[in-house]
């Protein structure tokens, strides 16, 4: 005969039905079992839940930890421009030309933390995002809408740094001579035949923001990606969020006819003028480009409110 489900132990004589008493007994202690069975899945629901919850900081992290942050930075020796020269050579420049010395010096240095922060941008956060793709998550948000042609940007950039900033310290510290402002004259033709490039960014600028904040709506993984990089943004330029780097390229263009125009003003050789008045004209019709775009984005958005 089939074995009864009840232990013997909790049976009558004879294998009869369990007394009263004992069916009591049993009742509680199955409902003892039923109890802590269901304690246990209510834990590892909440256990799943907490983990899905940060898989994606956690996969980010772990990510992080595997890529080369510092790719594409790079080097710049030197703080001042007086380290570049002898003493002698400084205390013999008069104060226009110190004064060209200091604008060519700020052109360097703010290029070179331009090209930081756009390594920041394609290095750790571009590059975790791509990774996320590869380990399947995040696969519904398309990176170029997020980053566009940020990667291009700063091709642009390096060239720039590697045909004009490199040289003209190099070449100071060879001679002994001051900074020499006409090594821009490469700029100047570096700059009119990528033009295309600069336009494309800023002329989707502001349609990538608008589906940034779209995505973190309807996304809650996505959310947590961006409060991540922002996390990230923040240990390495204090209070900037991803909206405060994702700009900079349209800022960093609207820079660039002050500080040549500050440069032209201190210097004296024509051709040197002749070309940096072009790399002015070049930044400047960007600078016009850009107003241009986002007056035409604002009557977007004015006319969608109607």
């Amino acid at each position: 005969p089939p074995k009864s489900p009840v232990p013997k132990h909790m049976l009558g004589e004879m294998g009869t039905s369990p007394s009263p008493r004992r069916r009591s007994s049993l009742l509680v202690a199955i409902s003892g079992m039923l109890s802590k069975s269901n304690s246990n899945l209510n834990d590892i629901g909440e256990d799943q839940e907490n983990i899905k919850a940060k898989s994606i900081t956690e996969q980010l992290e772990r990510i992080k930890y595997n890529l080369n942050t510092t790719d594409g930075i790079p080097t710049l020796e030197h703080e001042k421009w007086t380290e570049l020269l002898p003493e002698s050579v400084i205390q013999s420049l008069n104060k226009k030309e110190e004064d060209l010395q200091h604008h060519i010096w700020e052109l360097v240095t703010t290029e070179h933390n331009y090209i930081k922060t756009l390594s920041t941008i394609i290095n750790t956060l571009l590059g975790c995002l791509r990774q996320l793709h590869n380990e399947n998550y995040l696969t519904k948000i398309n990176v170029k809408d997020v980053f566009l042609n940020i990667e291009d940007i700063r091709r642009i950039h390096l060239i720039f740094w590697k045909e004009c900033v490199v040289p003209l310290i190099q070449t100071t510290k060879d001679t002994g001579e001051p900074l020499n402002p006409g090594i821009f004259t490469e700029a100047s033709t570096l700059f009119e035949e990528e033009l295309n490039p600069l336009f494309e960014y800023c002329i989707n600028y502001h349609e990538s923001r608008n589906y940034i904040k779209h995505q973190q709506h309807k996304n809650n993984d996505f959310k947590e990606y961006i409060n991540w990089c922002n996390n990230q943004i923040r240990l390495q330029h204090n209070k900037l969020g991803i909206d405060d780097m994702l700009i900079k390229p349209i800022q960093r263009i609207q820079k660039y006819p002050i500080i040549i125009r500050d440069i032209l003003k201190k210097t004296t050789d024509d051709d040197t003028k002749s070309a940096l008045n072009i790399f002015v004209s070049c930044s400047t019709f960007c600078t016009n480009f850009i107003e241009a775009s986002q007056a035409i984005n604002w009557l977007s958005i004015l006319r969608q409110s109607y």
